[in-house]
């Protein structure tokens, strides 16, 4: 097993660790590129087309309070967090008689 640990051997794997390295990075560097070319060419596709790729363009405009119905003053009072009023007439739960 001393022969494995020889300056000679370290020496090679060292090299191949390298040349291994620098493989797996051009490979991911390759592919990085790639990738963004297809996406710019698809994206530059599209918007010929006239498709809208912009997120904001989906997200629809405010309501106006005065045609917003979670803004009328019953269900303001329920999304405001204060508590409601109880109810008029509400039965009260009674424990049956016979237990």
């Amino acid at each position: 097993m001393r022969w494995f640990f020889t300056r000679r051997n370290l020496r090679r794997m060292l090299i191949l660790l390298a040349w291994t390295a620098t493989v797996v990075a051009l490979f991911y560097g390759e592919e990085h590129w790639r990738g963004r070319r297809a996406w710019t060419q698809y994206r530059q596709e599209l918007e010929r087309r006239g498709e809208q790729l912009d997120l904001n363009a989906f997200i629809p405009k405010p309501v106006p309070d005065e045609q917003n119905f979670a803004a009328t003053p019953l269900s303001d009072r329920g999304l405001s967090g204060q508590p409601t009023p109880p109810a008029r007439g509400r039965m009260l739960l009674r424990k049956p008689t016979s237990w």
